[in-house]
């Protein structure tokens, strides 16, 4: 389940898109147009009781609190959402499993539709700028999509927000010859869905495979296990040199830790644990401490 935001200058394609994602996964599409009061709260109820009506399901939700941002001030000259405003709104969709899409692709279809809705009140460009100033500074788990097919926008944005097919064995997930080996704590023995020596189960692991996505990792050069498993240490060393001596990154001090006593060099990196407890969920935090680390480990 997760809330799934499409913003994008008018004509750009978002209602389609929402359409089709709801036609493939189910769930429910919500459009908001221009609310003169009451928006953020408005906002919030409509999309918590698209949830509880679909528990379970995505909901899509067509333009938000970027369109907001630009077409307020640029169409019907008001102001913008205040920063207290953004701040409550985005800190609810952190906690809602958020993932926010600007969809930047144009052609001349999309341009000659906006220039019809809009008749020269505001340009195009000056409207995008905007959209991608909002983008920027958000919080949410976000991502830039540029195809001009709708299709294949779909379809991005699909497995952007789910698990890919990984190969998962008794020691671990992803390739057997990564390049890069990220090295959990221990297994979450509240989620009984993944093998002991896996790292993405709970809420930690689901806040790493988000940052794992932002930070543009995929299977065919990953892999990922944990270093204990009900207090034991698994031989670390011996699968470090098994799996050619890929780069390590250790999730939190007890990964450094146990990597630290097998003589595995790693770069470290705080526990996902810490990122979504004390620092809102900040997944695109996260995914730049990974990058980094991977460099540093370079």
């Amino acid at each position: 389940m997760a809330i799934i935001i499409l913003e994008g200058i008018d004509g750009i394609g978002k209602s389609t898109i929402a359409q089709r994602l709801v036609e493939l996964d189910g769930g429910r599409s919500l459009h908001f147009p221009h609310i003169a009061k009451n928006r953020l709260f408005e906002w919030l109820s409509q999309m918590q009781q698209a949830l509880r009506d679909n528990p379970g399901k995505d909901v899509v939700v067509d333009r938000l609190h970027l369109s907001e941002l630009a077409y307020g001030p640029l169409v019907r000259g008001e102001d913008g959402l205040t920063q207290f405003e953004i701040w409550v709104l985005e800190g609810w969709l952190r906690a809602h499993d958020a993932y926010l899409f600007l969809l930047d692709g144009h052609n001349q279809h999309t341009l000659d539709r906006f220039q019809e809705r809009y008749h020269g009140v505001v340009d195009w460009v000056t409207v995008s700028n905007f959209l991608r100033y909002g983008f920027e500074f958000s919080c949410l788990t976000k991502t830039t999509l540029r195809s001009k097919n709708l299709d294949v926008l779909v379809d991005s944005i699909r497995n952007f927000i789910t698990y890919e097919p990984v190969t998962i064995t008794d020691d671990g997930m992803g390739t057997t010859s990564p390049e890069v080996w990220l090295v959990g704590d221990q297994h979450n023995l509240k989620d009984k869905n993944f093998l002991p020596n896996t790292t993405l189960s709970g809420g930690c692991g689901k806040h790493l495979f988000k940052a794992f996505k932002v930070a543009g990792f995929n299977w065919d050069r990953v892999h990922v296990s944990n270093a204990y498993d009900n207090g034991h240490r698994y031989p670390l060393y011996e699968k470090w040199a098994a799996m050619g001596e890929p780069k390590v990154v250790a999730l939190g001090v007890n990964a450094m830790v146990a990597l630290e006593a097998e003589n595995v060099r790693y770069v470290g990196v705080r526990h996902p644990q810490y990122m979504r407890r004390f620092h809102a969920n900040d997944v695109l935090g996260y995914a730049e401490d990974l990058r980094k680390a991977v460099e540093i480990c370079g």
